[in-house]
């Protein structure tokens, strides 16, 4: 049986397919920057979750003072920068399909972090899904030209680090914990996202003045957008609508689904994410919607199957034994329950009839 979390991690990964066949229509008839355009969906996903939050009447209303306080807001906020530079970083010498596949690395990467710094033991089903990880994404190091196999190397584990970090911060961010309802969830993650998206965005912002400056991080940053992509009036328009309806849905999504089922079974449940992508491509591409879409070499088809496939399955067989604990757990409860009840009926029958003990002291 499925629980209701993974669900969620399920339709988030569909939104984020959804949202990233968006921003290659965006891309492709509206001529956005794809990085200005998600630094700024994340500011306009932030604001649609703040006002959906403050709609909440209940008096247990979780604070903006709370959620600006808590250094875990701070390190979302970080943590989703680092990732874009290094995305950034990655794609400049990769296509965005390696670069998507070998971010599953995160999945084992999660398996350790865990175990060195959380001391959550790793269970038979962890490392089951360890090793044929590792493999799939070695297979899809083969792709890659061995002058920067290195490079690429190292980039990738520490974007993989950072996403896991992301994860970790939204998994243990008290004060998303302590909403009660979906209105102060979302108040709590618009909070958030919009923090990120601000300081992110003006990060960027910066760096692009630079960019106008100084030509050695116009080098270091080819794929850096200008001042003048943050301010393309087509990519303000569609961020808007992207980041208020699609982003903001799937932010929400991200946060609820972390805190049900764990980060590292949420980022299991994503390694279908690059297929599941694909898939739609192809769709837009029956539609005449999407041209030249990149075919899928052998290395990536192989090791992005054994990827996703492990990691699927791992979650799957996590999702099951979570169900048999709970429903180990529900019927111990219910025999712990009964056998209390028959004792104290016990009890009072022996109440009612001393005479069958004759040992007992009058």
């Amino acid at each position: 049986m499925i629980s209701y979390g993974a669900l969620l991690a399920l339709f988030t990964v569909s939104l984020w397919a959804l949202g990233n066949c968006l921003l290659a229509l965006s891309i492709h008839f509206l001529n956005v920057h794809p990085i200005a355009f998600i630094m700024q969906v994340y500011i306009w996903s932030g604001l649609a979750l703040l006002i959906v939050g403050r709609l909440d009447s209940s008096k247990n209303i979780v604070t903006l003072r709370e959620t600006l306080k808590s250094p875990l807001t701070w390190g979302y906020g970080a943590a989703e920068l680092l990732l874009g530079l290094f995305t950034m970083l990655i794609l400049v010498s990769i296509s965005p399909a390696e670069e998507s596949f070998l971010s599953r690395i995160s999945v084992p990467i999660a398996v350790l972090f865990g175990l060195f710094f959380l001391h959550k033991q790793p269970n038979k089903l962890d490392w089951q899904c360890f090793f044929p990880m590792l493999m799939g994404i070695g297979i899809i190091l083969v792709g890659i030209a061995p002058d920067q196999l290195l490079y690429i190397t190292i980039l990738v584990v520490l974007a993989a680090v950072v996403l896991v970090l992301r994860g970790l911060a939204v998994e243990y961010h008290p004060i998303f914990a302590k909403a009660t309802n979906i209105r102060q969830r979302c108040r709590v993650t618009g909070t958030i996202v919009l923090l990120s998206g601000l300081f992110v965005c003006g990060t960027l912002m910066a760096l692009a003045l630079l960019k106008e400056n100084i030509p050695a991080i116009s080098n270091l940053f080819p794929s850096l957008p200008t001042v003048a992509d943050f301010t393309h009036k087509p990519t303000f328009y569609f961020a808007v609508f992207h980041g208020a309806i699609i982003i903001a849905l799937t932010r929400y999504l991200y946060f609820r689904s972390i805190s049900l089922i764990s980060n590292t079974t949420f980022l299991m449940f994503a390694a279908c994410t690059p297929f599941v992508t694909y898939f739609m491509q192809e769709i837009l591409g029956i539609f005449g919607l999407l041209s030249n879409i990149p075919e899928l070499s052998w290395n990536l088809i192989i090791g992005g199957l054994i990827v996703t496939l492990t990691s699927l399955w791992a979650a799957f067989a996590r999702e099951i034994t979570t169900s048999e604990d709970a429903i180990d757990n529900a019927i111990k409860s219910i025999t712990d329950e009964q056998s209390a009840k028959i004792a104290e009926e016990q009890r009072f029958i022996d109440a009612l009839n001393p005479e069958e003990h004759p040992n007992k002291k009058k």
